[in-house]
């Protein structure tokens, strides 16, 4: 990936999200785009090219989220994961790699 891609994802990151694992608020990686997009770019690069996913990634925090109705029913809850902001660029990079493999985009 490139790092204009990964300046790209950084800018557009959306600030009023929940920080994230790592406890690095969104805005902190958006207010510094400029200058971890080269290290992040490094991270992600050799993730790809090396198959070998961090420990850090594949944690997340798992929060329930009420859905609808009474918030005494466990039914009404959904789980929503909350991961680092790394590994979801990360996970946009691979997905856009595939779209443009097979042609999607």
């Amino acid at each position: 990936m490139s790092k204009h891609f990964v300046f790209k994802e950084l800018i557009g990151l959306n600030i009023s999200k929940s920080i994230d694992l790592d406890g690095i608020p969104a805005r902190f990686l958006k207010d510094g785009a400029h200058v971890l997009k080269i290290p992040i770019t490094y991270i992600v690069n050799l993730t790809l090219s090396e198959r070998i996913v961090l420990e850090e990634f594949k944690k997340a925090r798992v929060k329930p989220l009420h859905k609808k109705s009474s918030t005494l029913d466990v039914g009404n809850y959904k789980p929503v994961s909350i991961l680092c902001v790394v590994s979801k660029l990360l996970e946009r990079a691979v997905y856009v790699q595939l779209e443009s493999f097979f042609g999607f985009k």
